[in-house]
């Protein structure tokens, strides 16, 4: 693992003998957070850029193998999704101090897709098997609030392609409700807040809105009408 200030003087190994499993990274706060595999499954670490502050900071359950995915930052929270062996995914949340990750709720008959962080919340796509349809989620860190927000029932529906983009506290995405095609929606977290932006391309037509950007209090995106 190597770390540099742009400088070929800066440029260093922060540890060496160190093969992380190509899985998942990503940086919170001055850390770098990164999946490695074992015998034993996926450890979750974090760095500093120096050897003493590279360390473990989720290890596999004992004689469990797991794996550790999707890491995503939401505020002052690492969430991640966690499986193991045979066993339903569970979604997971730390603070990224070693011993502070915790399950924060299982998904059985489900797998759960594009996970996309806010200044608030987590958002994820999720399948459901038994109704055969895709689901809009979303966590605050706790089971209570970890919620079901709308079920998306067409079955053109893919919650990876839903382009799934954080702004501020909200959550554009582009799902097809069955009804008006595929379009620009809205969530902010709850049942509620959760709706159609607008039909631009009218009717059961699809605009499939694309490029969601925000440039100052607008957010421009490509559509079809």
């Amino acid at each position: 693992l190597w770390k540099t200030d742009g400088s070929e003087a800066g440029t260093t190994a922060v540890i060496e003998d160190f093969v992380p499993d190509g899985g998942d990274y990503t940086s919170f706060g001055n850390h770098l957070y990164f999946t490695r595999w074992t015998e034993a499954g996926d450890e979750l670490w974090r760095t500093d850029g120096t050897g003493n502050g590279t360390r473990v900071v989720e290890s596999p359950s004992s004689g469990v193998v797991s794996r550790i995915r999707t890491l995503t930052v939401v505020g002052d929270r690492l969430f991640f999704l966690k499986g193991e062996a045979d066993l339903p995914a569970a979604l997971w949340v730390t603070d990224g101090s070693p011993g502070t990750a915790k399950p924060v709720r299982t998904f059985e008959g489900y797998i759960l897709e594009r996970f996309v962080g806010t200044t608030v919340r987590l958002f994820f796509s999720a399948y459901q098997f038994a109704d055969r349809r895709y689901e809009l989620w979303a966590s605050d860190g706790t089971a209570e609030g970890t919620k079901l927000l709308r079920p998306f029932d067409a079955p053109t529906n893919d919650g990876y392609g839903w382009r799934m983009t954080a702004v501020g506290d909200a959550l554009y995405f582009a799902p097809d409700d069955g009804r008006h095609g595929v379009e620009a929606w809205i969530s902010r977290g709850t049942p509620e807040t959760t709706r159609l932006v607008a039909d631009v391309n009218q009717d059961s037509a699809s605009s499939r809105p694309y490029g969601f950007v925000q440039a100052g209090n607008q957010l421009f995106f490509f559509a079809t009408d």
